[in-house]
């Protein structure tokens, strides 16, 4: 029996020389999905979008190895000459020489100086005196005053204890996050206040001590997986017929008039993504000129928002006028009560066993491609670009709740089920899985890794018949990825 009470559809093939009538609807949701794909591209390929992208890369590759290095040198080698720096902390410098190279503007140049104070290179002035070129709206004597700032800050040769609390106070103003606490460190220690100077190194620290905790969680959970995945194995081959009536025994075809209406409901979100996405380099250009450089991350973390609600507004009107009289029902896609004691377990165990697919998934797409033939996701371009802790809270309200509920309502429940009857439910959810990959913008190198977890959340409704636990994993995996770039970018 079907899941509406109907029994499955024949699966007798057509007559010799009869049109396959059934592969209409995969043809077109492909020709559909194709176009959201170059649609999308086209904005990547745009030289705001490239340029903001290696900025965000070379912001995470610079920040990260420096802040390492910084770590390195604080907690294993305090005996360390003065200078001498190892080739992390070269290789976080160079990054951060190349942003200032492709920006010019104070935080890149600021960024750049802190760094290189930090980890006791003496050229540290010289990005200092590319100040007064960097901002043409700033006039020399308020550049003047904010080197004399610096002089009072990092240069102990130079330090004037009545310009300390001003000097503390346009830090502060800065809002540079990991940065401002090296740059208070030095401030504190060339006035010899060791313990605010000793405060502020372990601000500096605190990220990068969490973040040795995040990762060796992760490993330990990718153990657990791989535990998981040996376990699933051993009973495969031990009881494999009862393995093979619980495996998707939840999800059953549906009647195919019901599965063209569920196609019918992926061209409307298709359609609704190109039209989105051809209108949404327009729409940054006036956040830009709206927002300014402060406001316009926020404003746009806000128009990403809306673009999701609006891209489901025309598949949800589909699946209600076109469904209801075939009698579809919300479990139909997936969308059931959330039963806490089986869905949070199933996803927590489900996002377990995709971990080490991931970490191997990962390995082999850094094996084939380079990390700067591919663009960034620009929520994670925001995240790294950002200052505003609101923003970036925003982000992750995008990240982890508004996308996994759309993504995993459309490809899930949606197309999965609408392909089901044609392809059968392996062959719907590696299809699926790979539209998911294409039309997120992290290729060529996050293909495979977004595919694998595709098919993991496939999996996952089809053990349960429920979108709930795909929805906790995919909230989990982008969480852990938001909390990660945090850490790793210091706070």
């Amino acid at each position: 029996m079907s899941a509406l009470g109907a029994p499955a559809p024949s699966r007798a093939e057509p007559p010799a020389g009869a049109p396959n009538r059934r592969s209409g609807p995969l043809v077109w949701l492909g020709v559909l999905a194709l176009g959201a794909f170059l649609a999308g591209l086209q904005g990547a390929t745009s030289p705001q979008v490239q340029s903001a992208s290696q900025a965000a890369r070379l912001v995470i590759e610079g920040t990260g190895a420096v802040r390492q290095a910084y770590w390195l040198r604080s907690r294993v080698t305090l005996s360390a000459k003065e200078g001498s720096m190892s080739t992390l902390g070269r290789r976080g410098l160079d990054s951060l020489q190349r942003l200032a190279d492709l920006q010019h503007s104070d935080r890149a140049l600021r960024m750049l100086a802190l760094a290189r104070h930090a980890l006791g290179d003496p050229a540290w002035r010289r990005p200092l005196k590319d100040l007064a070129t960097a901002s043409p709206r700033r006039t020399r004597a308020e550049v003047d005053r904010e080197l004399a700032f610096w002089r009072t800050a990092l240069d102990p040769a130079a330090r004037d204890t009545g310009e300390m609390l001003a000097a503390r106070r346009f830090i502060r103003s800065l809002r540079l996050r990991w940065y401002e606490n090296i740059a208070l460190e030095a401030l504190y220690e060339s006035h010899g206040l060791a313990v605010e100077a000793a405060r502020r190194r372990t601000d500096a620290l605190r990220s990068t001590d969490l973040l040795t905790g995040l990762v060796a969680g992760a490993a330990l959970l990718g153990i657990g997986g791989s535990v998981l995945w040996l376990v699933a194995a051993v009973l495969w081959v031990v009881r494999r017929k009862t393995m093979r009536d619980l495996v998707l025994f939840k999800v059953r075809p549906l009647p195919t008039g019901a599965s063209h209406v569920l196609c019918l409901v992926g061209a409307a979100y298709f359609v609704a993504l190109i039209a989105l996405r051809a209108v949404s380099p327009l729409v940054g250009r006036l956040v830009g000129q709206i927002g300014g450089s402060e406001g316009a991350p926020t404003a746009r973390a806000l128009a990403n928002a809306m673009f999701a609600i609006l891209a489901l507004a025309p598949p949800v009107v589909v699946l209600l006028t076109r469904g209801k009289p075939l009698g579809l029902r919300p479990g139909d896609v997936g969308i059931t009560a959330l039963r806490p004691l089986r869905d949070v377990p199933a996803g927590l165990i489900g996002y377990a066993a995709v971990v080490p697919l991931l970490a191997l998934s990962l390995a082999v797409s850094a094996a084939l491609f380079e990390p700067s033939s591919s663009r960034i996701n620009p929520a994670i371009m925001d995240y790294a670009m950002t200052r505003s802790l609101t923003h970036r809270l925003m982000l992750l309200a995008l990240g982890a709740v508004i996308a996994p509920l759309t993504e995993e309502f459309v490809f899930r429940g949606v197309l999965l089920r609408a392909l089901q009857p044609l392809l059968g439910f392996a062959g719907a959810a590696l299809l699926t899985s790979a539209l998911f990959a294409i039309l997120h913008p992290q290729l060529p190198m996050g293909f495979l890794s977004i595919f694998v977890l595709g098919v993991t959340f496939s999996a996952l409704y089809g053990l349960t018949g429920s979108l709930w636990p795909s929805i906790l994993a995919h909230a989990i995996n982008n969480g852990v990825v938001l909390a990660y770039l945090a850490l790793y970018l210091g706070g």
